[in-house]
């Protein structure tokens, strides 16, 4: 049996543990704070890559604007 971990399912902050070959949900636990931790990238120039944040629902970019 093969199993996948889907971070963040299904809420931020568990994970679950899924079979692969029958998409059954084995279990589900709190994430540890090593697998919250997010990963960075070094850039080929050295420079650090910082990940996008995560957007909310319903929260956008856009400024509001005056009419």
């Amino acid at each position: 049996m093969i199993c996948t971990i889907e971070y963040d399912k299904p809420e931020p902050g568990l994970k679950q543990i899924v079979r692969s070959d029958t998409g059954e949900i084995v279990d589900t636990m709190e994430m540890t704070g090593e697998e919250m931790q997010g990963e960075l990238s070094i850039g080929e120039n050295g420079d650090l890559q910082l990940p996008d944040p995560p957007k909310e629902e319903g929260n956008t970019d856009e400024s509001p604007t005056e009419e």
